[in-house]
């Protein structure tokens, strides 16, 4: 019997002696997790009067960019090509690339922050609240290939017609005089335009006084800058 009270004893101090391991810390349970701070966009100006309320990123098959959602100083809104952006025609007269939704059956399904599913619509032309479509000025004016850039006030695009049953096309630079709405066309070589890449032509361009229509490394085309070829 004694000999039981001892070790009894015994197992009694040992327990009170024992440490709580260092490795284990106690977490308070009312302690919420840290969220990061919700990043809020900054509405900035693109141009003169227009104002970017929103930005993100857009797809339509087999293109694609950025887009903006724009305010003018009339409180119209549209929804533009960000990657063209807002070229300035004249004091109050802007020029810019409309996009329109597009109705694709996964559009719901996609859960990327600020996605839209987004088709390159017509090139306009605005003056306060008044716009107009490129297409219906220019002669042969193509949304998706014709690729126009704003030089000097004068819209510069590249123009195509068919030449052929089996696909030849007649490609021209051309310059549409907003002033005058005359437009004049030069020709420059015929092309298969075998291909759905809206940017096949680039936008014309002013370098040096020099305009460049650049439709390839052995297909670029200059002019002055009162439209005249100099090769």
């Amino acid at each position: 019997m004694k000999s039981i009270v001892v070790i009894f004893s015994c197992l009694i101090i040992l327990s009170c002696n024992r440490q709580p391991s260092k490795n284990l810390s106690k977490v308070p349970r009312n302690i919420k997790p840290q969220r990061g701070k919700l990043k809020t966009f900054k509405p900035y100006y693109l141009a003169e009067g227009y104002l970017v309320i929103d930005t993100g990123e857009f797809e339509n098959g087999p293109m694609g960019g950025t887009y903006a959602i724009v305010r003018n100083r009339q409180n119209i809104v549209d929804t533009i090509s960000l990657g063209y952006g807002i070229e300035r025609v004249a004091p109050g007269i802007f020029f810019y690339e409309l996009l329109t939704m597009s109705k694709y059956d996964f559009e719901a399904s996609d859960k990327r922050k600020n996605f839209l599913f987004l088709n390159l619509s017509d090139y306009v032309i605005t003056d306060k609240n008044i716009k107009k479509r490129l297409k219906d000025i220019a002669p042969n004016f193509d949304n998706y290939f014709s690729s126009p850039s704003v030089i000097n006030g004068n819209i510069y695009y590249w123009q195509h017609t068919k030449s052929d049953s089996i696909g030849k096309e007649k490609i021209f630079a051309s310059k549409l005089d907003l002033a005058t709405r005359q437009t004049k066309s030069i020709y420059l070589y015929d092309d298969d335009m075998g291909t759905d890449d809206s940017g096949y032509f680039l936008d014309p361009y002013l370098k040096n006084d020099t305009i460049y229509y650049y439709g390839g490394d052995d297909k670029i085309k200059k002019f002055s800058v009162d439209f005249k070829p100099y090769n």
